[in-house]
């Protein structure tokens, strides 16, 4: 296992503001949250050297999300992770929002990233 939390935030508070979990009720918009949702043994054959992780990351905005998601898209690849999954999730409030899942096979010694 290993703690990739303060990666996703330093990679995401660069395009906006974030927030580790749902963002609350007083946010500000725009704004990102991020889950890290798996974060496990990679490699049954080389036990402790390889993490699996899943994480996702949702998009906030008053106004389209899109440009947002795209910079975090792109953001999340520089950093070596896999976008496996993005969906704009209906709301009945005057926010929108994207939501994204990326992945990841982190070597703990090296620190690379491969899918």
């Amino acid at each position: 296992m290993i703690d990739i939390s303060s990666e996703i935030f330093e990679n995401l508070n660069t395009i906006a503001k974030t927030h580790k979990g749902y963002p609350q009720k007083k946010a500000t918009y725009p704004c990102l949250s991020y889950y890290i949702h798996q974060n496990s043994d990679g490699l049954r054959q080389i036990p402790g050297r390889y993490s699996s992780v899943v994480f996702q990351v949702d998009v906030f905005s008053e106004k389209s999300p899109t440009n947002l998601a795209l910079r975090v898209s792109e953001k999340m690849k520089e950093a070596g992770y896999l976008r496996e999954f993005m969906s704009e999730i209906p709301d009945d409030s005057k926010v929108n929002r994207i939501t994204m899942r990326f992945s990841g096979l982190i070597d703990e010694i090296t620190g690379e990233i491969t899918h």
